[in-house]
C-alpha cells in the first residue's frame, strides 16, 4: 500500500486580476518524483474550482484521481515540470509551473536470514527458502521481483555455480551449500530483479559459514 506522504502544491494568483501575478508554493515533502511509480500530488489553486483546472507534466504522465488529488508518473530521471492551467473565458491560461527533480528508484539490497552478508550458521542458511530484497529508507512501497541469482562457491576443483530463475534456492544451490565446511565462503551473485522501471542489477553478497 502506498505511503500517505504527498506533495501539496498551492498555486495562487495575486494582485489585480486572476492572472496578473502568480506564485507557486510547495510543501509537505521535498520536490522530488521517482521514475516509474505513481507519485501522489495534491494540487489546488485558491479561488479556482477543481473542474476549471487542468494539470500537465513535461515527461511521463499525470492523471487526476479526485478532487485535488493527482498521480504523477515520470518516465526518465532528471527533471519534470508540472504545469497548472485554468479555464478563463473559454481559454486555458497558464497559472504557474513547478520543476521537480526526478530520481531513479533506489536499488534494493539482498538479505538472507535478515543478513546482508558476513558470518552465518550453515543450518540457518540451509533453512532459508531463498533470498529477499529490501529497499531501505524509502517512503513508497515498491515491489521488486527477483528474476535470477547464482550461488557460487570455490573448491579445490575450481569455482562452482548454480543458478535460480526466481528468489528461491534450487536443490542444486542447496547442494553446493551443503558441501561447504565451517569457515568457507558462499556468494550470492549475478542478481537481477524486475521493478517498476525494468530489470536492475543488484550487488553481490557473501557469507562465511560459522
Amino acid at each position: 500500500m502506498r505511503n500517505n506522504i504527498v506533495l501539496f502544491i498551492v498555486l495562487s494568483a495575486i494582485t489585480t486580476g486572476l492572472f496578473a501575478q502568480k506564485q507557486i508554493v510547495a510543501s509537505g515533502t521535498q520536490q522530488i518524483l521517482y521514475v516509474g511509480i505513481e507519485n501522489p500530488l495534491e494540487i489546488s489553486v485558491p479561488g479556482i474550482a477543481t473542474e476549471m483546472l487542468s494539470v500537465t507534466i513535461s515527461q511521463g504522465t499525470i492523471k487526476h484521481v479526485s478532487g485535488n488529488k493527482y498521480l504523477a508518473t515520470p518516465s526518465t530521471a532528471g527533471e519534470a515540470t508540472v504545469n497548472a492551467f485554468a479555464d478563463k473565458d473559454g481559454q486555458k491560461q497558464n497559472i504557474r509551473s513547478i520543476v521537480f527533480e526526478v530520481k531513479a528508484l533506489p536499488i534494493p539490497k539482498v538479505t538472507v536470514a535478515e543478513k546482508e552478508g558476513g558470518s552465518i550458521a550453515k543450518p540457518i542458511l540451509l533453512a532459508q527458502r531463498g533470498i529477499m530484497l529490501v529497499v531501505e529508507n524509502f517512503h513508497f512501497d515498491v515491489k521488486f521481483t527477483v528474476t535470477q541469482f547464482d550461488v557460487k562457491i570455490s573448491t579445490s576443483d575450481g569455482d562452482k555455480t548454480a543458478t535460480s530463475n526466481s528468489a528461491v534456492f534450487t536443490s542444486e544451490q542447496k547442494d553446493l551449500i551443503k558441501s561447504l565446511e565451517k569457515g568457507q565462503q558462499v556468494f550470492i551473485t549475478n542478481i537481477k530483479a524486475e521493478g517498476p522501471g525494468g530489470i536492475v542489477d543488484i550487488d553481490d553478497v557473501g557469507f562465511v559459514l560459522d
